[in-house]
């Protein structure tokens, strides 16, 4: 028995280390303070279980005031009557669409109205943001060129309004792996702007497929989310759009994007609710491909197809092969002196695409139902397995 608990008080002596990190790493989560991990996102008091009445809680003066932009237009974007303080809101799209002029325009609109308002950029130098705010006629526009997110919180302190142009631009001077960065970054500019009630806008990136660059967590963290987007039937017209907000309603508005900024005045469509439906927009040059060979001059030939889609043979030969399935095109003869004429369906079908046309042309531009017809993309039948790829 004393040679066995010699041999056990040995074995302890060696690995005393390892068996101290092993009673170390299986201590219950529940042993940890919370608050006091590293980036943690927003202080929500997740440890007050006491129940209480809604009754009993007092509602801050906060949610009764709004910063008004001095533009009803940009009103309504932001939820129909302005932005309440301390509100964090995120602008997402892609490059070139117009974020930054977005955004310069309106705290220039907001500064106008005696709101003391900051553009952060972490993007541009100071002489390339003056010289867009020339162009755009913007002169009240307050600019600092700041990555460093803990200076950044800093001038919060000194404005009601302030603009972050990007959040992927920020770092600080800890030393964190990338996800802690992200993390410590957003605790720290919400928390600023709760603290100093400060509204916040930070410009985020997409990808390709119109999906947040990185991870989710700054969407779901924020009060607001607004997604820019370029319409899919006119390239200089912007749909902006809400997709969360816990202040306001939720809008997507379409505006003209030009030389001199975004039409505030003018708004081309206004729309309550939520994101427009997504647009696939090869189905939308598929229809209008269709329409396109179905406003040919009869009799139609495979050649006249094939330069009308730009010398894509493939492309002609499947929309002819649509068309005839779906009963508008009939073929008459074979080989190369086969021609092709519009069936009575398939005049009407031109028909009805020429007045909805006119129709999306009018100044409603809305049906029945008071829907953007141009939202309305119909369900074409695209080639399957694969063929779409082989004929864009």
């Amino acid at each position: 028995m004393i040679g066995r608990g010699i041999i056990y008080i040995n074995y302890f002596a060696k690995n005393s280390l390892a068996i101290l990190i092993k009673i170390f790493r299986a201590r219950p989560m529940s042993q940890t303070n919370t608050n006091e991990k590293k980036g943690g996102v927003m202080n929500l008091a997740h440890n007050e279980t006491e129940l209480t009445k809604v009754s009993e809680i007092a509602i801050p003066d906060l949610f009764n005031r709004r910063l008004k932009t001095g533009n009803d237009m940009l009103d309504k974007i932001f939820g129909g009557e302005g932005l309440l303080p301390s509100t964090v809101f995120t602008l997402a799209a892609g490059a070139g669409l117009g974020k930054t002029t977005f955004l310069l325009q309106m705290l220039n609109s907001m500064t106008k109205v005696g709101i003391k308002t900051a553009y952060v950029s972490g993007e541009e130098s100071r002489e390339m943001l003056a010289y867009t705010c020339r162009r755009l006629g913007l002169k009240d526009v307050n600019l600092a060129i700041q990555t460093d997110v803990d200076k950044v919180c800093e001038l919060m302190e000194q404005v009601d309004v302030l603009v972050v142009d990007s959040f992927q631009c920020l770092n600080t001077d800890k030393k964190m792996n990338s996800r802690e960065k992200e993390s410590y970054c957003l605790h720290q500019l919400i928390n600023t702007s709760k603290r100093t009630e400060c509204v916040l806008g930070i410009v985020l990136h997409v990808t390709k497929s119109n999906n947040y660059r990185g991870s989710t967590l700054i969407p779901h963290a924020v009060d607001a989310n607004f997604m820019m987007r370029s319409c899919v039937t006119d390239e200089d017209v912007r749909v902006i759009y809400s997709t969360k907000n816990r202040y306001g309603k939720l809008y997507n508005v379409e505006l003209r994007l030009g030389h001199n900024g975004f039409d505030l005045d003018n708004a081309i469509r206004v729309n309550d609710g939520s994101a427009p439906a997504p647009i696939d927009p090869r189905k939308v040059r598929w229809q209008e491909d269709l329409k396109k060979i179905l406003s040919l001059s009869e009799p139609i030939t495979q050649s006249d197809v094939t330069n009308a889609m730009d010398g894509n043979n493939q492309r002609g030969y499947l929309l002819i092969k649509q068309l005839i399935r779906e009963g508008k095109m009939m073929k008459d003869g074979r080989g190369e002196e086969a021609v092709y004429r519009l069936t009575d369906a398939g005049k009407k079908s031109l028909e009805s695409k020429d007045k909805e046309c006119a129709q999306a042309e009018g100044e409603d531009g809305e049906d029945e139902q008071g829907e953007p017809a141009r939202y309305e993309a119909e369900q074409f039948e695209l080639p399957l397995n694969g063929a779409e790829e082989n004929v864009g």
